[in-house]
């Protein structure tokens, strides 16, 4: 693969976006006339048509640029420029090199051309030849994609970019710049198509307005639950990112979907399965955490703030036995709190908790490669399991190294039969979501993101969760074929590149099976975990889409995405084994695998890009002939829409902030409280406690007490929770669940419990005096006063801030465990539980 375009020289003030002109020496811009993009979201997949308007206010004929970014999963599969309103010219993939020298012979005889280029995984150039002065063009980008999920409950988790932000760089880049118009406006529509009830759809960003039962603009005969059409709901100014959150009955459920495709040259069938995980392990016994928090000057403000408050809890979360930690904190430089991790206990947790709440974003710049070295080699027992959880802004373009560093470590790890895990967060709407995905994917754990201004603890802790438990491991797909005709199988991600799967992270797994026999009516997935096998069979169901979200060119979306999930496949095989001469070549992907599949389907990739040629153009005397130069090494990036921002590329479908419903079609309360009387959340069976359970979802562990973000979203707009670059001291986070959450956290000791303190009443019953304990407590002693203190703790986590189970769940889990401990020492085995019930409910009646 190609290295990653090098960065701009932001010294300057001058803001670097939308397309960019160079003939010769002067600079001048394109501006962006209008902009327009459709999006049809079916199930978990999305097609998008972006559509540009530009003007050549140049007094040459000009050669253009713009580069924009789109999801790293991304497929672009049609592109075309329409000049003046009359003539078309349509793109058509061919390999890089020869795209690029068609491009240059059609510039060289005057006539109009365009080229589409990756890149890396997520920017894309557009280059624009002979464009005469006044001359108007109209650019067509289509793309389609998979929507990730980072552990909501049956939500969907849209963030559409509207700009690209800079990435840090230890050595500056020279680039084109362009003059920033700030008065282009947006026109933005989303059809939903999903395969159950819709529960709710809401935009924390913008006011939009949307027509429920229906999928397109114009009327519908009948209603259908299944869809809804969404547009803003006034014509906005491009200043910030658009964020959707979709809530759907039963989204998360495993399902897999089939396309059939016939040619002249072969009948292929495109497989898109997808579930999410919805179960609970026991946890390991045993195990180390390392913090790495990225403390760059790009986290100042709000975000610093809320990863100071997400940590504490995070680190009270944490198991009381068998559990060693440290936090390293990272910008250009990194400091680590010892120098090497330390066993969780009283005086530990304390010294972090100091250490933490002082923790600023004075770092500098973001250089991960050499925190995370840090943090590896400060692992203090390496026959200990250990978890590194890398949270930053992802503003580093270092990502070959970075891979590199967490590969070796954790390859040299296993060869030990050892494990060791990395974790990843994205945090505002300028991370990459490349760079953390591949951060997690290579540390065999798994990412989440959140945007500008949500706060960061529920998917943190949907880490910490995931991060504790045995993942499912040696995941295969049986597709239903004769082991004869196994060849005809391409499989993205292929069997032996499948990472660990865990709990509320969505698994997709594409393929295309040449010449079926038949259509398969069932697949099987199958796996273990901590060494015991497990399988879920999967009905296919073939997929209906409504001739608005076709593709262009009679593409077919299943193939487009499985295509595109084949090459990335190829791509990364290629570069990794590449730099492995040992290998066998027969065994290695070669640059033709990837050519082969991304010709056949027509998508931009690594070795292949689009050209466009308008063969009726005039062409350029020679007297006033454009001058050709050779593009810059670092061309200047350019937003989406064309509006300076930041980079949502890196969140498109990750991070989003807290949500304002526009409707909602169900009420949806809190988790059913966890009481007394059931087993802690780990004290469950795993696998076999009764007939059907799946670890895979379809009868899943954990699955009724999960709750989403969306189960708190309330109509009117949003407010933010904090602000991206507001001081610290001007947030007000008091009336917020999760700072309040926060607050239990501090007064939590490590073992469990809750000491009994003047600033803990006040949180519950706003007096600093305690309730008043049951009567039947009898004699007052330093161990009741802490059963009551952590009962009525719990009582008002449960009672009171039910929504935020996936926050607090720990937390209640650690305290209950204590609990169990205590008053078996006090009253005898069988007794326990109704002792529990009965100060449980002596609690929620003082919290009343």
């Amino acid at each position: 693969m190609p290295p990653f375009v090098g960065l701009l020289d932001f010294s300057s003030n001058t803001p670097k976006f939308g397309i960019v002109a160079d003939n010769g020496g002067t600079t001048d811009v394109f501006p962006l006339m209008k902009s327009r993009v459709a999006y049809d979201l079916v199930d978990v997949q999305l097609l998008a048509t972006l559509v540009q308007t530009y003007t050549a206010k140049t007094s040459l004929s000009t050669q253009a640029s713009y580069m924009f970014p789109l999801p790293p999963d991304g497929a672009v599969c049609s592109f075309k420029a329409i000049i003046d309103g009359t003539r078309t010219i349509e793109g058509i993939v061919r390999e890089k090199e020869q795209a690029k020298r068609e491009y240059d012979a059609v510039i060289a005889q005057g006539k109009i051309g365009a080229l589409l280029e990756q890149h890396n995984v997520e920017i894309f150039q557009i280059s624009l030849g002979n464009l005469n002065p006044g001359q108007t063009i109209e650019v067509h980008i289509t793309f389609c994609s998979i929507i990730t999920h980072d552990g909501g409950l049956d939500s969907l988790r849209l963030t559409f970019p509207t700009a690209i932000a800079p990435r840090y760089s230890t050595s500056p880049a020279i680039g084109l710049t362009s003059r920033n118009f700030n008065n282009t406006f947006l026109e933005f529509s989303l059809a939903i198509q999903l395969s159950s009830p819709i529960k709710s759809v809401s935009s924390p960003s913008h006011p939009i307005a949307m027509k429920f039962g229906e999928h397109t603009a114009l009327p519908a005969t009948d209603f259908d639950a299944t869809k809804a059409y969404v547009t803003l709901s006034s014509s906005l100014p491009l200043e910030k990112d658009i964020v959707m959150l979709i809530s759907c009955v039963g989204l998360d459920k495993p399902r897999c979907f089939s396309e059939l495709s016939g040619g002249n040259q072969e009948t292929t069938c495109a497989y898109a399965l997808t579930f999410v995980p919805r179960f609970q392990l026991p946890p390991l016994p045993e195990q180390e955490y390392i913090f790495l928090v990225d403390c760059s000057g790009s986290m100042s403000g709000g975000k610093m703030a809320a990863v100071r408050s997400a940590l504490q809890i995070m680190v009270k979360s944490l198991p009381t036995t068998g559990t060693s930690f440290n936090v390293i904190s990272f910008g250009s430089r990194h400091s680590l709190l010892w120098p090497s991790s330390v066993p969780y206990a009283a005086e530990s947790v304390k010294v972090a908790g100091q250490h933490i709440d002082n923790m600023q974003a004075n770092f500098g710049g973001t250089e991960i490669r050499a925190a995370l070295e840090a943090a590896f080699n400060s692992w203090s027992n390496p026959k200990k399991p250990a978890t590194v959880f890398v949270l930053t802004d992802g503003q580093a373009y270092d990502l070959e190294g970075v891979k590199s560093t967490i590969s070796q470590a954790v390859m040299q790890t296993k060869s030990l039969k050892g494990l060791l895990r990395v974790f990843c967060m994205g945090i505002g709407d300028q991370a990459s979501r490349a760079m953390c995905e591949d951060i997690a994917r290579t540390g065999d754990g798994c990412s989440v993101f959140v945007g500008e201004m949500e706060p960061p603890h529920e998917k943190l802790m949907s880490l910490l969760r995931a991060a504790r438990s045995a993942p499912v491991e040696e995941l295969t797909v049986d597709w239903g074929i004769d082991q004869v005709f196994a060849s005809n199988i391409e499989q993205a991600p292929s069997s032996a590149s499948l990472g660990p799967i865990y709990p509320q992270f969505r698994t997709s797994i594409f393929a295309i099976i040449k010449s079926p026999i038949l259509q398969m009516q069932t697949v099987r997935i199958r796996g273990s975990v901590s060494g015991r096998p497990v399988e879920l069979n999967v009905p296919v169901k073939g997929l209906d889409i409504n001739g608005a979200a076709a593709l262009p060119n009679s593409k077919k979306l299943l193939h487009t995405l499985a295509a595109r999930a084949l090459v990335r496949r190829y791509e990364e095989q290629y570069e990794k084994d590449d730099k492995n001469p040992r290998l066998v070549m027969s065994l290695r992907p070669s640059k033709q695998d990837i050519l082969r599949i991304a010709l056949h389907y027509g998508v931009v990739s690594s070795v292949t890009s689009f050209v466009a040629i308008d063969e009726s153009s005039n062409t350029i005397g020679v007297g006033t002939q454009m001058k050709k130069r050779p593009p810059p090494e670092n061309p200047s990036f350019g937003g989406l829409f064309g509006v300076a921002g930041n980079f949502a590329g890196g969140s498109m479908f990750g991070g989003s902030s807290g949500s304002s419903t526009v409707f909602n079609t169900s009420q949806t309360g809190g988790s059913p409280l966890m009481g007394f009387g059931g087993a802690s959340a780990f004290g469950q069976a795993t696998f076999g406690a009764y007939a059907g359970a799946s670890v895979f979802g379809q009868a899943s562990f954990g699955a009724q007490n999960s709750v989403s973000a969306s189960s708190t979203s309330t109509f009117g707009s949003g407010a933010p929770v904090f602000g991206g670059v507001s001081s610290v001291t001007t947030i007000d986070n008091s009336k917020n669940p999760k700072y309040l959450i926060e607050s239990f956290a501090r007064q939590q000791s490590f073992e469990g419990y809750f000491d009994g303190k003047p600033e803990l009443y006040m949180l519950m019953v706003q007096d600093s005096k305690a309730p008043k304990m049951p009567d039947n407590f009898g004699t007052v002693d330093e161990t009741k006063e802490k059963i009551w203190n952590t009962v009525l703790c719990i009582a008002y986590l449960e009672t009171k801030l039910a929504e935020e189970k996936v926050v607090w769940e720990l937390m209640v889990n650690k305290a209950i465990a204590w609990l169990d401990g205590i008053l078996l020492q006090l009253v005898e085995a069988d007794k326990t539980e109704s002792v529990k019930e009965n100060i449980y409910e002596a609690a929620k009646q003082e919290l009343k």
